[in-house]
């Protein structure tokens, strides 16, 4: 990160929200999820000097202002906030991957960078990609996304089960 977009964390301190034991089993669930978020946007809102919220599960840290805005609106009914909870990264040249996104469903995602047309469009593939993984859930055989304005997404699961594997051809 450079200088621009790195957050003055040098004389922060922190503060941790994290299910208790009798929630800790269902800790990826979407309801302790969204009331996780929905309680850390309240206090980030009402504490003075909040620099940023990190998740740890995939390391994301965010603006705090960022993250107001994309966790608001998924508490609103808008999208997943998937920019806030996931980390997408380049594996190999020319491979997009997810981190974070098992915490959800168990699997990561992976898509070629260039059949999305630049790292731009992959990136932006890839959100609309998680938002719809989490609604829908693991992927256990071959499907085809047929998302309106685009060409059908054809996903399939890794041999270990443990990547979904994005075919735009």
């Amino acid at each position: 990160m450079d200088d621009k977009h790195r957050l003055a964390t040098e004389s922060s301190e922190a503060i941790g929200l994290f299910p208790g034991p009798h929630l800790a089993e269902g800790a990826s669930s979407l309801p302790i999820v969204r009331t996780q978020l929905a309680l850390a946007l309240d206090l980030v809102d009402r504490l003075d000097g909040v620099v940023g919220v990190c998740w740890t599960v995939s390391g994301v840290v965010m603006p705090q202002a960022g993250f107001s805005r994309i966790v608001a609106d998924w508490i609103g009914g808008g999208r997943f906030p998937a920019k806030s909870l996931v980390r997408l990264g380049e594996v190999a040249p020319g491979r997009l991957c997810s981190s974070g996104l098992g915490h959800f469903i168990g699997q990561e995602i992976q898509l070629p960078i260039g059949e999305a047309q630049g790292s731009g469009h992959a990136t932006d593939l890839a959100w609309l990609l998680i938002h719809e993984l989490v609604a829908i859930g693991p992927v256990d055989g071959p499907i085809t996304l047929e998302i309106p304005g685009r060409k059908p997404i054809h996903l399939e699961p890794s041999a270990d089960g443990a990547v979904v594997r994005v075919d735009l051809s």
